[in-house]
C-alpha cells in the first residue's frame, strides 16, 4: 500500500509539472482586422476586434489559426499571467489548413516561455488536454476530454476538408489556436465545435499531420 501511495504521489507530481509547462507554453492573441468582401474589394470594410489563443513552438514561433490573425491590421500576443502585451506579425498563413505562424520581434517576450514539442497523431480513447481563453477571457481556461473519432471533415474558415480528431470537449470561441496536449505533447490545435443545439461537448482539433504538412 505504501509503495501504491508513493507512485501515485509521483504520478500527480509528473502531471503538474506537465500542467505547468503548457502553461508557459500558451499565449492570448489579440487582433483588430478589416473584414474584406472579396465581390467589392475597392469598398472597404468594418474593422473588426477579437481575441484567440497560440502556442509557442520551436524557433521562437506562434502557431495558431489563420481564423484567429486574417485580415489583420494590428497583432498583440501575451503571455499567461502577464498583462503586457508585446506587438506580433503573421509570418505566414493558410487558409486552407486554417493554421498560421505568428512572429514577435521584441525577444524579451521569449523570456520564460518553453517551446513544445509536436507529437504524433492520437489514438482513439486517448486523454486530451485543451487550454484557450474562450469568450476573450483574460485567465487561461483547461478542459479535458478523449479522442473520440478521428475522420475527415469540413473546415469551417475555409470550406475543404482535411483530418480532423473530435473530442468530447467543447471549443468555444477565443480557444481557437490553443494546444490540445495528449501525454505531453503538441497533439493539435483547437479550431472548431458543434452548436451546442447541434450537440453537446464536441470539439475538433487539428492534428499533428496537418501541421506538419503546413510547417
Amino acid at each position: 500500500m505504501r509503495r501504491l501511495i508513493i507512485l501515485l504521489s509521483g504520478l500527480m507530481l509528473s502531471c503538474a509539472a506537465v500542467a505547468a509547462d503548457v502553461r508557459h507554453s500558451v499565449v492570448q492573441i489579440f487582433n483588430q482586422g478589416r473584414n474584406v468582401d472579396f465581390q467589392y474589394p475597392w469598398q472597404n470594410g468594418n474593422i473588426d476586434s477579437g481575441s484567440g489563443t497560440g502556442v509557442i513552438i520551436a524557433g521562437n514561433r506562434i502557431l495558431t489559426n489563420a481564423h484567429v490573425v486574417d485580415s489583420s491590421l494590428q497583432l498583440q500576443v501575451r503571455k499567461v499571467g502577464s498583462d503586457k502585451k508585446y506587438a506580433a506579425e503573421v509570418a505566414f498563413i493558410s487558409d486552407e489548413r486554417d493554421l498560421a505562424l505568428v512572429t514577435v520581434k521584441d525577444a524579451e517576450f521569449f523570456h520564460g516561455t518553453e517551446a513544445l514539442p509536436l507529437g504524433a497523431l492520437p489514438l482513439l480513447g486517448d486523454e486530451v488536454t485543451t487550454y484557450g481563453f474562450p469568450v476573450g477571457w483574460t485567465q487561461l481556461a483547461i478542459t479535458r476530454g478523449v479522442v473520440s473519432r478521428i475522420d475527415y471533415a469540413i473546415y469551417a474558415h475555409s470550406g475543404y476538408p482535411n483530418l480532423v480528431c473530435q473530442i468530447d470537449a467543447a471549443i468555444n470561441p477565443g480557444a481557437s489556436g490553443g494546444p490540445a496536449i495528449v501525454n505531453g505533447h503538441l497533439a493539435g490545435l483547437n479550431f472548431q465545435g458543434l452548436p451546442s443545439a447541434t450537440a453537446s461537448n464536441v470539439g475538433y482539433i487539428i492534428p499533428p499531420p496537418v501541421v506538419e504538412s503546413f510547417l
